[in-house]
Formats: C-alpha cells, sequence, structure tokens
C-alpha cells in the first residue's frame, strides 16, 4: 500500500461544544467551553461545505466548534448531538490528489481495554441534508482501509471479516449506496481504489441517519448510521 502516508503531527486547536458570533467588525466570536476566542474576519470561511456561513449555535443548543492551532482561524462547525439525515459527499483528499490513506501506529487509548492495531484508514466526509439550521455542514467519518485484492482473480474484496473495523465499512458502503451484487472496484493502488469509490458514491446521492455525539460519529459506526425510513426523504 504504497500510496499511504504517516500524519504528520500539527497543533490541534481548541475544539468542543460552543457557538459562534459575529461582531459588527465582522470579526468573529467564537466560543467553546468557557473560553472565548476572537476570531479574525479573514479567518472566517464563506462556506464550510456547502453550508454557508452565519451565527450558529447557543448555550442552550451548542454545536461543534474546531479552532486552527493559531487559533486564528474557524476550521469546522457540525451538529454537536442527535440524529441527522446525511449523504455522501466525498472521499477526503489533498487538491488534485487522490483520497487520502493514513498509516496509524498501534495505540492504546484511554479508556480502551485493548489497543488499537496499527491500520491504514481514510476518510469519507458526509453532508448533512434536510435541516433548516444545519444542511450542508460536513462531518468526517474515519475508515478502515480493508480493501485487497484476490493474487488468483484479480478481484478487488474487503478483508478482516469479523473485526468491528469491517462491520463498519461494510455498513458505511451499504447506506452510501454501494450495490455489492452490481458494482466492482478495478485493481490498482490503494488510492486509485479508493477514488474510484468516491466518483461511484458520489453519483448514488443517497440520503441516509447519522447519529453524532459530542460533535463526532461514535466508534461503532455500524451502529451510528443506519437507512433512512422509507417515506422520511
Amino acid at each position: 500500500m504504497g500510496t499511504a502516508v504517516r500524519r504528520q503531527r500539527q497543533k490541534r486547536g481548541p475544539r468542543g461544544a460552543g457557538r459562534v458570533t459575529v461582531l459588527k467588525s465582522g470579526a468573529g466570536r467564537v466560543y467553546v467551553g468557557e473560553d472565548a476566542f476572537d476570531i479574525p474576519a479573514e479567518g472566517l470561511h464563506e462556506k464550510y461545505g456547502s453550508w454557508a456561513f452565519k451565527p450558529v449555535g447557543t448555550a442552550a443548543k451548542p454545536v461543534f466548534i474546531e479552532l486552527a492551532g493559531n487559533e486564528q482561524e474557524l476550521r469546522n462547525v457540525r451538529p454537536l448531538d442527535g440524529n441527522f439525515f446525511v449523504k455522501f459527499s466525498r472521499l477526503a483528499s489533498r487538491e488534485g490528489k487522490p483520497p487520502t490513506i493514513i498509516s496509524q501506529a498501534e495505540r492504546q487509548p484511554e479508556g480502551f481495554q485493548y489497543p488499537i492495531r496499527a491500520h491504514e484508514e481514510f476518510y469519507a466526509i458526509l453532508e448533512v441534508v434536510n435541516h433548516k439550521d444545519y444542511e450542508g455542514m460536513e462531518i468526517p467519518v474515519t475508515l478502515w482501509y480493508l480493501f485487497d485484492m484476490d493474487a488468483d482473480t484479480e478481484e478487488v474484496f474487503i478483508s478482516g471479516g469479523r473485526s468491528n473495523a469491517f462491520a463498519n465499512l461494510m455498513k458505511f458502503l451499504e447506506v452510501a449506496g454501494y450495490d455489492f451484487d452490481a458494482d466492482t472496484l478495478k485493481p490498482g493502488e490503494p488510492g486509485e481504489i479508493l477514488q474510484q469509490l468516491n466518483d461511484l458514491l458520489s453519483k448514488r446521492g443517497s440520503v441516509f441517519q447519522c447519529q453524532l455525539k459530542g460533535g463526532y460519529v461514535p466508534f461503532n459506526i455500524a451502529e451510528a448510521l443506519s437507512l433512512a425510513p422509507e417515506g422520511s426523504v
């Protein structure tokens, strides 16, 4: 999997439940928890995904806020908690490059009984739909790269059938519109395979449901994603 890259450590900015206000000057004042940050106008994007920027969130109904490491840019705004209708937007990538794959070393997260084994992961971006306040906001989903190629048939398949990561990837593909009976991916480098997947899912436009807790899709993605009830969208 020669196209995978290692994550470069970058300073993480403040993130968490909060709200965004705009001052008369055009600058922003962003609240994350109990802290307030003044963001210059140039640090506020006109759009975040397809969501046109505007003041959002209240003390009683906060959203998830993510600032840049220098605390001078609002990087992301998305819903904090609840179930939302979403559609597949894209697989995350650098401009002009195939979808990004990151190599992760084995680690022991706090609160986990067992370590998370070394793996490679990629990132799906979901877009909120059918919501008066949040439509167009983007939600990232981390998925393990489990695509492999059969040496005899040269068919691309998904490995790791008994793992949670396998169940998560299969559920994502199902709700995003992948047809396991009719769709196929051609052999190639991992980035090429993901580009095929990106192009295929982008054409489907499937609307499904996504659960958020604290601004993130829960670790058990297979339970957090579900098909939209018939007639609901």
